[in-house]
């Protein structure tokens, strides 16, 4: 860059402070290219021309000694083209930077919002929406089905698993159907004692289907002499692991044998059975029995939501003994009488049981004989 000046003669006299914002006027060269150094490299100086014009005149007209190179300052009217000087091309780049800055802000932010919208649908997607419709689409793979098959009978499914309970089927004057349909697909067979009306069809069930017989020690050993094979023993206190499901077997208070040949065979003490399946809730089939006050024991560590209990009198507890029992001992969220009606000895039905738990809030389903009901 070359420097031009204007001075004033030496005897001219002094300048007025307006008359020219700076003493010295850069400007480029007439052989420039036109461009400017900024932060370093070779800049254009944004195409704009900025015209200066000597707009404060000298001051003190009249005065012959003020003279500029023979004019007289109040005669200045000199045009001085220059391109905009660095100090403004930074300040117009500094402006632009703080637009892009602003507009990148408003974009990032539009970004960051809208991934985080995004993000809270996923969430509220993958952990309300989807696992509700994957639970209403497919609620039958994970639903335990559980049916009466009258008498103290019934068939659980669950998982990969399908439990026969006391299977007392083809003896069962209240049972009408096919033993073999009933059976179908049976996997387990769970005894709670050794009474006929409780072991049923037992073997030719275990035999048809290949079914695994889990009962105590004595009921087992029993049936293995009978030619099945595929037994699984237990008692009182203990628990077995049958893959889909546990079993514990709990106290009942009741008797266990049979009767063959004229000879009465000893069947080990009766039991209260525990299903604990992994896909559904706990089931307390009771078995035979009394009220008992351990009964709060088998809540405090089985906790069974859904209570499968005998109400039918004489060699069980009556229905008024059996409300008192789930009223006092269980949290149950579901109780399906059993072990009425089928015998005259037997409570018809199971109407004292249902009068003792009114407005108790405990939900009660009777179901008919063959009838599933699904949880």
């Amino acid at each position: 860059m070359k420097g031009r000046s204007v001075k004033a003669h030496e005897g001219a006299g002094r300048l007025h402070a307006r008359a020219f914002r700076s003493i010295h006027i850069e400007r480029q060269a007439d052989d420039d290219p036109g461009h400017f150094m900024l932060f370093g490299k070779f800049q254009k100086p944004c195409g704009i021309l900025g015209e200066f014009r000597a707009a404060d005149r000298l001051q003190g007209r009249g005065n012959p000694a003020l003279q500029i190179g023979q004019r007289e300052a109040d005669r200045l009217g000199a045009e001085i083209h220059a391109h905009q000087p660095l100090q403004a091309a930074k300040a117009r780049l500094q402006f632009r930077e703080i637009e892009n800055h602003t507009r990148h802000l408003k974009y990032m932010s539009f970004v960051w919002l809208r991934a985080f919208a995004l993000g809270l649908a996923r969430f509220y997607t993958c952990n309300h929406v989807f696992p509700a419709c994957l639970r209403a689409l497919s609620w039958r793979s994970f639903a335990m089905k559980l049916t009466w098959l009258g008498h103290s009978a019934f068939r659980i499914e669950t998982g990969d698993a399908i439990i026969l309970i006391d299977p007392f089927l083809s003896g069962n004057p209240k049972f009408t159907g096919d033993v073999a349909k009933a059976s179908e697909g049976a996997t387990h067979i769970v005894l709670s004692h050794g009474h006929d009306d409780h072991t049923g069809d037992s073997v030719e069930i275990a035999k048809a289907t290949g079914a695994q017989v889990v009962s105590n020690f004595e009921i087992c050993m029993f049936l293995n002499a009978r030619g099945i094979a595929n037994i699984n023993p237990g008692n009182t206190g203990g628990t077995i692991d049958c893959g889909a499901f546990a079993v514990s077997f709990t106290q009942a208070l009741h008797s266990s044998g049979t009767i063959v040949d004229g000879q009465y065979i000893y069947l080990g003490n009766p039991m209260g059975i525990v299903i604990k399946p992994k896909e559904g809730p706990s089931v307390y089939h009771m078995g035979d029995t009394d009220i008992f006050s351990d009964m709060a024991l088998i809540n405090e560590f089985h906790h069974p939501k859904i209570g499968l209990v005998p109400v039918g009198d004489r060699f069980t507890m009556s229905g008024k003994t059996a409300a008192a029992a789930v009223k006092r001992y269980f949290n149950f969220e579901t109780v399906v009488p059993c072990h009425y009606g089928t015998f005259d000895l037997l409570s018809p039905d199971p109407s004292e049981f249902l009068a003792g738990v009114e407005g108790s809030g405990i939900k009660v389903v009777v179901p008919q004989i063959g009838e599933a009901v699904t949880f």
